[in-house]
């Protein structure tokens, strides 16, 4: 452990009880100032019930040195993250260290632990998403659009059947007109009535493309996070079954684009929920000195 002359006699003692790390810097050690601070790690164990969340996470916090006052409480600005990975035993090399303060020793670093623990339990969090119209709970590390994409999955299955028996009211719809207009074509003559026969041609093909651009609605419907597709463009409609199979073919649109809004709307309906830990869930692993470079290079 490199010695460290800047500190008082008195306080060897103490430094010899206290554990001693500091931050790794990609610049010269011998270049930099370092500053002592409160360094803690700390492991969080979630069990949420209502979630179902467990999970074990980590706290690496470092905050400046103050003395103890009766009422002190760390405010969330106070404390920043520190990377463990760069943190390495023992002091850096170099002599340009700041004074650590007298009080600091033992006793000291048992007191703030309390402040530590407070802090947490006030502050640390895990935030999920909550999709209160499915009662599911995203994971820790589920972002957002993953946990829609998975609403999704979960309500496909439901979305589909519903699509399918609209669709089979769509199919009655159409042979209900395909009913209408083939008795209105019974019992023509075509060498008596030839452009009664050219009508009811005519009606056939209607029927037969307004069957298959319904269909096609149908199969190229699926739940997903996009918007809605366009509605079927307007198309002249020269007799009254042109209009009766394009308003046919119009509100099967809506019909679908209503089932679609109703299930993204469970989708979108997405809140936040935050768990918090329990004095009991906070096991400390370490309490020391971190000494981290301050400002600029000397």
């Amino acid at each position: 452990m490199h010695s460290n002359p800047q500190l008082h006699s008195s306080q060897q003692a103490a430094r010899s009880l206290i554990k001693h790390y500091y931050l790794l810097d990609a610049r010269q050690p011998s270049e930099l100032e370092y500053a002592p601070r409160l360094y803690f790690e700390a492991k969080i164990d979630i069990s949420d019930v209502r979630s179902g969340i467990r999970d074990t996470c980590s706290a690496n916090l470092s905050v400046e040195i103050w003395p103890m006052d009766g009422d002190a409480l760390w405010t969330r600005d106070m404390l920043v993250p520190v990377d463990s990975s760069f943190v390495e035993p023992g002091f850096p090399e170099t002599q340009n260290l700041r004074k650590l303060p007298e009080f600091v020793d033992e006793s000291y670093l048992s007191r703030v632990e309390s402040l530590f623990l407070s802090f947490l339990i006030r502050y640390f969090e895990i935030k999920v998403y909550l999709n209160s119209e499915l009662r599911v709970y995203s994971n820790p590390l589920e972002s957002l659009e993953d946990f829609k994409k998975r609403c999704v999955d979960m309500l496909s299955e439901a979305f589909r059947g519903e699509l399918y028996d609209l669709q089979q009211v769509f199919v009655r719809k159409l042979e209900q007109v395909r009913e209408k207009y083939q008795r209105a074509s019974q019992g023509l003559d075509p060498g008596q009535d030839f452009e009664a026969v050219k009508v009811a041609s005519h009606w056939k093909s209607r029927m037969h493309q307004t069957s298959e651009r319904i269909t096609d609605l149908f199969l190229d419907t699926e739940l997903t996070l996009k918007d809605a597709s366009d509605s079927p463009r307007p198309r002249a409609a020269a007799s009254d079954l042109d209009q009766r199979l394009l308003a046919l073919e119009i509100e099967a649109w809506q019909e679908i684009q209503r089932l679609l809004d109703r299930y993204q709307s469970m989708v979108q309906t997405i809140d936040d929920y935050t768990i918090h830990p329990n004095l009991k869930d906070i096991h400390l692993v370490r309490v020391c000195i971190l000494w981290m470079p301050q400002g600029e290079v000397l």
